[in-house]
């Protein structure tokens, strides 16, 4: 769980997929955890629950080695990476949620309250995106100008890339990070004429 949230909470998808050290008490990205402002609650049992739910989220559409689709076989962390990433947007521009900056303690409150009964829906549209993007962004083909394998930093190891200290970072992956800024485009659009967009659908279980 300390991995889930490194990923998804501090963006270093990573480092948590290829390294155990810097999650641990003296580790750098675990620090960097429990040295939140003092304007925050500490991190804690919620922080915790928030990744758990995350985390059962990926077990439930099979990230792993056995899964039943090639994109899921090793970007579990970066799932966890850009779901809070969408959802740290969606919470950034939604004025009734007042939140500038929005801190850790504000993700971790997001994805507990989307996790309470009647928000199912408003989850798994956002964990749904992230689950599209993942795809789109790690299958191969000619006419996908956002695949994996189409990044100046990609050498033939995908293993080696998704390992990568910055990878989501626009130095390391850069397609990746227009992904998610098309992503988050595409959330302030409506589906259905006069509907709501999907940022102010999942916004109304945090309102």
């Amino acid at each position: 769980l300390i991995k889930v949230y490194g990923a998804g909470w501090l963006g270093v998808p990573g480092i948590a997929y290829g390294k155990n050290p810097p999650f641990l008490p003296n580790g750098n990205v675990y620090q960097r955890m429990i040295s939140r402002d003092s304007s925050e609650p500490p991190f804690g049992h919620r922080d915790l629950f928030a990744a758990y739910k995350l985390k059962c989220v990926a077990d439930k559409l099979k990230f792993g080695r056995n899964a039943d689709f090639p994109s899921r076989r090793q970007s579990r962390f970066l799932f966890y990476h850009i779901v809070m990433s969408i959802l740290q947007d969606v919470i950034f521009l939604t004025p009734e949620l007042d939140q500038p900056n929005v801190s850790d303690s504000a993700l971790t409150d997001a994805v507990i309250r989307l996790n309470e009964p009647g928000s199912e829906a408003r989850f798994e549209m956002l964990y749904t995106y992230a689950v599209n993007l993942i795809d789109r962004y790690l299958t191969f083909g000619t006419a996908n100008a956002q695949s994996v394998y189409r990044e100046e930093t990609y050498n033939g190891n995908l293993n080696g890339f998704l390992k990568a200290d910055n990878l989501g970072r626009e130095t390391h992956s850069p397609l990746l990070v227009r992904l998610l800024a098309m992503a988050n485009e595409t959330f302030g659009f409506p589906p259905i004429a006069g509907g709501p967009t999907p940022r102010e659908f999942i916004a109304e279980g945090l309102t």
